[in-house]
């Protein structure tokens, strides 16, 4: 087949520069996470030399001396002379899971789990400090999951604790008095602090759910832990005798699940005014101190423990039972709520999930902390048995008006490890985890835990508000989302027989030889392997009951020498038959996502379930006149014909263009659509013959300028690594791709065929209120500036003489209005036909608007009516038939309650006293 040679479609996008993550001073480059040492190494570059002393002052200062015996002299923090000691991996994990050194390569996968599990939106700022060794990077952890050894580890869930001043401890390391206890937003202070005695705050502690009950988060803890513990041995000067957190006084689960790990309550009372928009308002602070000596479990068996360093006294006396207010201070802890384990004062069972630290307080806020005491830290095993833990298959609490998982599938990763859900509340988990922001799963009645004093309470006035609450809520909010939830089941069955009577319908009146739906075939990407196939389920045996995808073998990659799909004539050649029951199906961003979503699995599973994403079919028109097949050009039978006519062909193109634009989050994906598009082009005809006509499906519309449609073009990135995340439209250089690169037309007089390209029309969807433009370029225009390409609705430039006039080479691009009843319910109508007198196709579109759900749901409500009044009847005539007065039974059952009983039937005779009326009311 004659082509010309084109740019590659490669050309016309410029990405989209990323983020960088700059390494923190003082550090090396992140570790490869695959190296034997990366799991339990950092190394890191000599320290500085310690600040020279100042000078001494001309006179003494005027200011106060310090109300506490902290020395103002600053002591800079130092790592060990050697590097941070080496810890192995720890054993008892499951075998695709491992503890790591937060690196710069986790930072955007934590920052993206961050965003969906945790109610605030860290700064660029935290994760930079989460990577210097000398702020939160040397107690920082990256969770990692790897379901075989051929895969890339993937990050699915993180530990960060920062580095502080001791708050419960003063310069000599004895316990503060309640009332010298710094507040809380002295945590804020530089690194270099004034206190040789440090703490670790527990800052962010997040874990996807199907990996919980793995003990992993248990581990990464310990992993912390034990670190702390080596550093004064290895040489350096921080010594952290205190690790330590913020729970809510009403998130039970964490409390439990901290105290199974050595955490203690610090004091009596809570902090009051901690949270802002939490009722109430109080936080525990839970503590446990480090232990010097490190486990020897922790150590290899080449490594010899370091001496034990003396521990600290933390034994405290508990003040009087008084509540200290927050003052201000920066962002505290935030961490997920996971599920509930059951705890062991003694010897705690091998951790299921943690209970989460709990939500930060908006910036500012802070609280002074008081406290006892605990013991030794007491390091817990991690769960050795992945086989008997609860994962999750849906990522989100499904309430009657959310559908679909707010969490992306490929931090989940599918591992054979993991087992399905067991229980109510295995696949419990959303954007805010906390109890705070979204009540757990409850057992009914919900109050019983609470009267029946199997929940614990900080008084009992709090454990019968918490029952009342709890019992309310049965009613005036359960309740309700019951009936919202049996609403929304009967909507979404109503809502499936309403498309697939407008398919029906159309497909019975209208005859059509292909039908295509292009994209949003579901409702959304983020929903799990199960619930995809259980929509798709719905989507082939409800909507489009009978119908089919296009084959894998069909659905052909464009290429030289190709096999035509199909004929589109009468008589022997027709063989379009098959293609009236065929769904040409478009890849959609609710069915794969944007370009910063999309990955392969979600692509994988579309293909299964719908067809691949890129393809091409062709169908020819045979010739039945053999005068006009003669003057068709064939290389092969007449090599010396002077013709510009090809054989009548069809051309349609799937394409997904969701990730044509930059940066996608997969580039392998992303080459194979350029690879693709590049294929389309190669293969094509030569512009200058005539005779074919290509039919591109695609989801997203090409740019448009402000006001030529509904949605303007719009475009988002994510935060956390700068891929695409939402668009309204392509962008210009796309839609430069598509209109001179698949459809070859050019600017350029001097270009082959004068640059008017092929003949083609383009049809996607995305914009739900439709749009009919014409996309032209003016070959006239003088200057020195490139013609670019301008945009007109279809009837405006059919009435300004746009369309086919000379020297603006164009095409047409129909954005099919929504199928669902919101917009009327419609269907695009396109026919094309082919002139043979001018040797091109030509084509016309119309949509076809069922109406609104409404009318719909009234028809059918009515039909049921009507259907149970004759099944009704039916029955009636039938047990009349059998001698049975229908009649005399009703008239019986309705005069019954009327009729007097036999006690009060007597007739009451008038006395003496009586006034008797006669009819024309006088007395007689």
């Amino acid at each position: 087949m004659p082509r010309a040679q084109q740019p590659s479609i490669r050309s016309f996008f410029q990405p989209r520069s990323q983020p960088a993550y700059a390494a923190p001073p003082q550090s090396a480059p992140p570790t490869d996470p695959n190296s034997d040492s990366a799991a339990t190494k950092l190394t890191t570059s000599p320290p500085p030399p310690p600040a020279p002393p100042l000078p001494p002052t001309a006179e003494p200062s005027r200011q106060p001396p310090p109300s506490s015996a902290v020395p103002t002299v600053v002591i800079p923090v130092t790592l060990p002379p050697n590097g941070i000691p080496v810890l192995p991996p720890v054993p008892s994990l499951p075998s695709g899971a491992s503890i790591v050194p937060l690196a710069e390569q986790h930072i955007p996968a934590l920052r993206r789990i961050n965003s969906l599990l945790l109610p605030v939106a860290y700064p660029d700022s935290f994760y930079a400090k989460a990577l210097d060794p000398l702020a939160a990077g040397l107690f920082s952890r990256a969770i990692l999951w790897q379901d075989s050894d051929a895969d890339t580890p993937k990050v699915i869930g993180g530990l960060i604790c920062r580095l502080e001043q001791n708050p419960f401890l003063d310069a000599q390391g004895q316990p503060l008095p309640w009332a010298a206890l710094p507040t809380h937003s002295q945590k804020s202070a530089p690194v270099s602090l004034n206190t040789p005695y440090h703490a670790i705050y527990i800052q962010s502690l997040v874990l996807l759910s199907p990996y919980r009950s793995l003990g992993l988060a248990a581990a990464a803890l310990d992993h912390i832990v034990a670190s702390a513990a080596l550093l004064p041995a290895a040489g350096s000067n921080i010594d952290a005798r205190t690790i330590y957190a913020h729970v809510w006084t009403e998130n039970e689960e964490g409390l439990k699940w901290y105290q199974a790990r050595g955490f203690a309550r610090h004091g009596r009372e809570p902090v009051k005014g901690y949270y802002i928009k939490l009722r109430p308002d109080t936080a525990w602070v839970v503590r446990r101190d480090i232990g010097v000596p490190t486990p020897s479990s922790l150590l290899s068996t080449h490594e010899t423990a370091p001496a034990p360093a003396p521990a600290p006294s933390t034994s405290m006396q508990d003040p009087p039972g008084t509540a200290i207010t927050g003052g201000s201070g920066g962002v505290l802890a935030a961490a997920v709520n996971l599920a509930p384990m059951a705890a062991s004062s003694t010897s705690p069972s091998p951790s299921p999930s943690p209970a989460g630290v709990t939500p930060p307080p908006p910036p500012p806020a802070a609280a002074d902390v008081n406290g006892n005491g605990n013991g030794p830290p007491r390091r817990q095993p991690a769960a050795t048995n992945p086989s008997s833990s609860t994962s999750s298959l849906s990522f989100q609490n499904t309430r009657p008006e959310t559908e679909w998982n707010d969490l992306p599938a490929d931090m989940v990763g599918r591992s054979p490890h993991l087992s399905a859900p067991s229980g109510p509340g295995s696949n419990a988990s959303s954007r805010s985890s906390s109890t705070a922001r979204k009540k757990k799963e409850r057992t009914y009645p919900s109050a019983a835990p609470h009267a029946t004093f199997r929940s614990s309470h900080s008084s009992l006035r709090q454990r019968i508000r918490r029952s009342l609450h709890d019992l309310v809520d049965v009613f005036f909010e359960d309740a309700f989302h019951l009936i919202k939830s049996l609403r929304k089941r009967l909507d979404l069955v109503g809502n499936d027989f309403y498309l697939a009577h407008i398919y029906r319908t159309v497909r019975w009146w209208t005859r059509p030889t292909h039908v295509t739906v292009l994209g949003d075939l579901l409702g959304s990407q983020w929903v799990d392997d199960n619930e995809f196939y259980r929509r798709a389920g719905r989507y082939w045996d409800r909507v489009f009951r009978g119908a089919e995808r296009v084959p894998d073998d069909v659905a052909a990659y464009p290429a030289d020498e190709y096999d035509v799909t199909g004929h589109l004539a009468g008589g022997p050649f027709n063989e379009s038959t098959v293609w009236t029951s065929r769904i040409i199906n478009v890849a959609g961003n609710h069915d794969i996502g944007y370009a910063g979503d999309i990955n392969e699995n979600r692509a994988k599973r579309f293909e299964r379930a719908f067809g691949k994403v890129n393809y091409e079919l062709r169908f020819e028109l045979p010739l039945a006149d053999p005068s006009l097949a003669e003057t068709v050009f064939n290389d092969e039978k007449n090599p010396n014909l002077d013709s510009d006519r090809l054989i009548p062909e069809l051309r349609i193109v799937v394409l997904n263009d969701m990730n044509l634009d930059t940066p996608a989050a997969s580039s392998k994906l992303q080459d194979d659509t350029y690879s693709f598009v590049n294929a389309v082009i190669n293969t094509a005809a030569a512009v200058e013959f005539k005779g074919q006509f290509t039919v591109v499906l695609t989801h997203i519309p090409l740019y448009k300028p402000e006001g030529v449609c509904v949605d303007d073009p719009f475009f988002d990135f994510h935060g956390h690594d700068g891929t695409l995340k939402e668009q309204n439209q392509l962008s210009a250089a796309a839609s430069k791709g598509f209109l001179e690169g698949i459809l070859g037309m050019s600017g350029d007089t001097n270009a082959a065929a004068g640059g008017r390209g092929r003949r083609g029309i383009i049809l996607n969807g995305h914009d739900h209120e439709g749009c009919d433009t014409w996309h032209y370029i003016n070959q006239t225009t003088t200057g020195q500036d490139e013609p670019g390409w301008e945009v007109k609705r279809w009837r405006q430039a059919k009435a300004a003489g746009i369309v086919g006039q000379a020297g603006l080479p164009g095409a047409r691009e129909i954005t099919v209005r929504s199928m669902m009843g919101d917009f009327g319910g419609n269907a695009g109508l396109l026919s094309i036909w082919f002139d043979e007198a001018s040797w091109e196709w030509k084509a016309e579109y119309a949509t076809c608007p069922l109406g609104r759900q409404h009318f719909w749901w009234v028809v059918h409500v009515l039909d049921l009516i009507v259907v149970l009044g004759l099944l009704l009847s039916s029955l009636a005539t039938v047990l009349s038939a059998v001698g049975l007065n229908i009649d005399k039974l009703a008239h019986k059952s309705v005069a019954q309650p009327c009729t007097p009983s036999k006690e009060t039937a007597n007739i009451v005779m008038p006395t003496k006293e009586s006034i008797i009326l006669d009819r024309d009311g006088n007395s007689r």
